[in-house]
């Protein structure tokens, strides 16, 4: 059976999303039958290359001040075992970021990549 989820690179809910499927599928009996292909979907295609501080996009896109939107999302993702650090991450166009996805896949390692790049703007603050 092959899975195909569509999701960006910076979506909270796409990462946590993705640990708990991960979650489901480990309880699956037929786990090592399922192959997971990660799609490319951007949620701003229009968002520039240039990085910029996450709350801020947060705030202009929302209306409101980031932390209000943060901290929802930062104890949802503790509770699935992801540290948020989304107060130091840089927003930018994620284009790129899918290009190196699709790039993994083709030598398979696009399961560890996509953890990798999750990680690299979630938890360490990157772009």
């Amino acid at each position: 059976m092959k899975v195909e989820i569509y999701s960006d690179l910076v979506c909270p809910w796409c990462y946590i999303g993705k640990r708990r499927f991960e979650k489901a599928l480990a309880a699956f009996p037929e786990a090592a039958g399922v192959e997971v292909v990660y799609r490319p979907f951007q949620l701003n295609p229009a968002a520039p290359e240039t990085p910029e501080p996450s709350a801020r996009v947060y705030e202009r896109k929302f209306g409101r001040p980031a932390e209000t939107i943060f901290g929802p999302l930062t104890r949802a993702a503790a509770a699935e075992g992801i540290t948020f650090r989304m107060d130091e991450a840089l927003a930018t166009n994620t284009f790129q970021a899918h290009r190196l996805l699709w790039f993994a896949r083709r030598h398979g390692r696009q399961a560890e990549m996509k953890e990798r790049l999750l990680g690299h703007y979630f938890t360490d603050g990157g772009d």
